[in-house]
């Protein structure tokens, strides 16, 4: 996760903080797709924390920051996750989390698709994938597609760019997980 506080110094959108954390698989190796795919080694995610953990230090370092992880609209303190399309906070991760039967905070149900808000803000067609929206700034990708903090790192650049050129982001998420 990177944090950007959307008017830093000089009105200017500023990074804030970073948080970085490997998880600890449950169940099964890392197979050689998601090694080739993400280029995270099992020796990474062998030493690693149980998600629990994670979430619980993911918790204390927003906490840390003046964030609320259970009231994320929180007047004058808002944040929100950016993502790059739904899948990862609507499908992945609360499917996650139920099947370990793992309580997590309200923060975790609330996103912005960075896609859907370019296609908003710019009137432009939604991009197919995060490659697609780094060209459209001509920016060249950082690291390696789909291992997540590249990703965060790619993410948060263009949504600098996006801020400096006028882009708001309102705390209302364009999308949520809603529980069945």
């Amino acid at each position: 996760v990177i944090l950007i506080k959307v008017r830093g110094e000089n009105n200017r959108p500023e990074e804030i903080g970073r948080f970085h954390s490997y998880v600890k698989p449950r169940i099964h190796k890392l197979t050689e797709f998601c090694i080739g795919l993400t280029g995270i080694t099992q020796d990474k995610v062998d030493s690693a924390k149980d998600i629990t953990e994670v979430i619980n230090d993911f918790c204390s370092w927003l906490i840390s920051k003046g964030l609320n992880p259970e009231n994320p609209y929180l007047f004058g303190k808002r944040f929100v996750f950016m993502t790059c399309g739904n899948w990862d906070l609507m499908t992945c991760f609360p499917k996650q989390m139920n099947y370990f039967n793992i309580k997590y905070p309200q923060c975790f149900k609330l996103w912005l698709n960075i896609k859907k808000e370019f296609m908003k803000f710019y009137s432009q067609p939604k991009p197919y994938d995060l490659h697609a929206l780094l060209r459209q700034f001509d920016l060249e990708p950082h690291g390696l597609h789909h291992s997540g903090m590249d990703d965060t790192i790619n993410i948060a650049r263009v949504i600098i760019l996006m801020i400096m050129d006028g882009y708001k982001p309102i705390f209302f998420t364009t999308s949520n997980y809603k529980s069945q």
